[in-house]
């Protein structure tokens, strides 16, 4: 892989952007924006609503990000790499991250990880997205089967998707 792509999402993995311009997130039924902060988009259950306890964040990467993942296996080649793993990993250790689970949804990479830092596994999904990286990230509770955070994953994938027509 390419030193500037290297470079570039190693930048987009640890920099959290919370709004950028041409890009529209809408969550999955049921889930309503969350505590706006400077850090990532992020959104919570809606009050009374039947889904699984879950968390789902985003950040959207700057104009051309996109690039990155021009290369779908060079992708996963460096996500898979110690660079890769430290980028990802929330005290940006590589030793922290273990990848569970990788599978592709068209130009999309949906993970399932585990972080030493983190209470449980989550998932994480990378799609390009209007000329922008965009990381979507599904955390749950204890009670939330693997199952349900998937399936989470990907129908927050397909709103982003379909918002972004």
């Amino acid at each position: 892989m390419s030193i500037w792509i290297s470079n570039l999402l190693a930048l987009m993995l640890l920099t959290p952007v919370a709004q950028a311009a041409g890009v529209a997130l809408i969550p999955p039924a049921g889930f309503c924006m969350g505590a706006e902060d400077t850090g990532p988009i992020r959104y919570d259950p809606c009050a009374g609503a039947d889904v699984p306890p879950a968390i789902l964040t985003a950040r959207i990467g700057a104009e051309g990000s996109a690039g990155a993942m021009h290369d779908i296996r060079e992708t996963v080649a460096w996500i898979s790499s110690d660079a890769g793993k430290a980028a990802m990993a929330s005290r940006g250790l590589a030793a922290d991250v273990q990848i569970l689970e990788l599978s592709s949804r068209g130009d999309a990479l949906v993970m399932l990880l585990r972080d030493r830092a983190l209470p449980k596994p989550f998932w994480r999904v990378l799609v390009p997205l209007r000329g922008r990286l965009v990381t979507l990230d599904v955390t749950g509770e204890d009670a939330m089967p693997i199952a349900a955070g998937r399936a989470l994953a990907e129908a927050f994938l397909g709103q982003a998707r379909k918002s972004n027509g």
